[in-house]
């Protein structure tokens, strides 16, 4: 483990050799730069987290090692996995042309194994890979999600951020996507069907004139990288709206809407919410589970990062299963279940 532990220092600070005692008093480039990108470098290459307690203390290669070997499951013993370019990881995952593809993320992790293996550190590099995958033929959907406007706060359809997450943000900010239009649960979409998309006018977050229905009735994918289901699987509320579950209601709200042209007007849209007097709390990991174990979900480990990919089409069957046969006990947890 100290060898690679030596090249990792090596390759952060661009030294051809370094001695077996190496620390931040005996090297002149060990400074306080350096030693946050060697703290990146070492998190990437051993699939580990330091503590920021642990930052101030890890500044010499006895350090180092040590810190890792606190670590359990025997870091050091870890079998040393060939990383796997980005664009070779997504054909892996059966990704092709012409695919409709909802991305979910939290890059956090992926963009420090980009940094450390192939120098890059961009958001729009994911994009960009994920376009050549798909084709001009393919559809590319990020969710720009932001409740504000549950709260009471303008939409405005340019400047209102996306709430989930940095690579939906960076497409949002790119020329080559739209926006859709709904202000609580918008899209940034790029592809062939990005008019079709853009064109939507739904005032129902989940209905059967918005983009959720889109993904169902064109067989689409949910890609979700490094995130688990209850976090991002959206796609639920519009298979329980379809359904009418006992426990959720279509709830309106208001609230100043700017539109693409910087016209105000106060707007009304819904969404389907839970029924806090039920006492509804959202559970989807177990409906996850069953996706995999009917072959619906892929989940895969690369580069000790979990990736998944849901063919949307055959799990509304499976969700609209469990909410009329199981009363929704993969999905939720409610009274008088």
């Amino acid at each position: 483990m100290r060898e690679r532990i030596k090249q990792v220092i090596k390759e952060t600070f661009n030294l051809d050799d370094i001695s077996d005692d190496i620390s931040q008093t005996t090297c002149v480039e060990w400074d306080s730069m350096h030693h946050l990108l060697l703290v990146v470098a070492l998190e990437a290459e051993f699939d580990i987290s330091f503590e920021p307690e642990d930052i101030a203390v890890i500044k010499s290669i006895d350090e180092i090692e040590k810190k890792i070997n606190s670590f359990s499951g025997d870091v050091q013993k870890k079998e040393l996995v060939e990383y796997i370019p980005f664009s070779t990881l997504i054909e892996e995952l059966g990704i092709k042309k012409g695919d409709i593809l909802l991305v979910s993320s939290d890059i956090s992790n992926l963009l420090k194994k980009l940094e450390h293996h192939e120098n890059i550190f961009d958001p729009n590099y994911i994009i960009d890979k994920l376009q050549e995958i798909v084709g001009s033929d393919g559809t590319l959907l990020f969710p720009t999600y932001n409740w504000d406007f549950c709260c009471g706060l303008a939409f405005d359809y340019y400047n209102t951020p996306s709430m989930t997450g940095s690579l939906s943000g960076a497409a949002l900010k790119r020329k080559d996507f739209k926006r859709t239009r709904h202000p609580i649960y918008s899209f940034a979409i790029w592809g062939k069907y990005q008019d079709l998309l853009y064109s939507m006018n739904n005032t129902d977050s989940f209905g059967i004139d918005s983009p959720f229905d889109f993904l169902y009735k064109h067989h689409g994918k949910n890609l979700i990288i490094d995130v688990d289901y209850q976090s991002c699987f959206t796609f639920v509320h519009y298979v329980e709206e379809r359904v009418s579950v006992a426990y959720r209601y279509i709830k309106n709200f208001s609230a100043e809407y700017i539109d693409e042209q910087s016209k105000k007007e106060e707007k009304q849209f819904s969404m389907y919410v839970r029924n806090l007097e039920m006492e509804t709390e959202v559970n989807i990991n177990p409906i996850g589970e069953v996706f995999e174990d009917r072959g619906i979900a892929i989940k895969k480990q690369i580069n000790n990062i979990p990736f998944i990919i849901v063919d949307l089409y055959h799990a509304f069957d499976v969700i609209k299963e469990d909410i009329i046969n199981n009363s929704s006990k993969k999905l939720t947890v409610y009274k008088g279940q």
